[in-house]
């Protein structure tokens, strides 16, 4: 019975481990677009301006 206690308590921790991590990811990959999305709002602004 302690062995399936100790398993369920691996797979639980695993499986919040391998949450956190794709949580961690998505906010990573968030970010770096988020980043990419302003800069290239700042650069299409310059050469607009400039255009102007």
């Amino acid at each position: 019975m302690n062995i399936l206690i100790a398993l369920g308590v691996a797979l639980l921790a695993v499986f919040v481990l391998v949450a956190l991590v794709k949580l961690a990811f998505g906010l990573i990959v968030l970010a770096v677009v988020l980043g990419l999305a302003v800069a290239a709002y700042f650069f299409l602004e310059k050469l607009v301006g400039k255009g102007r």
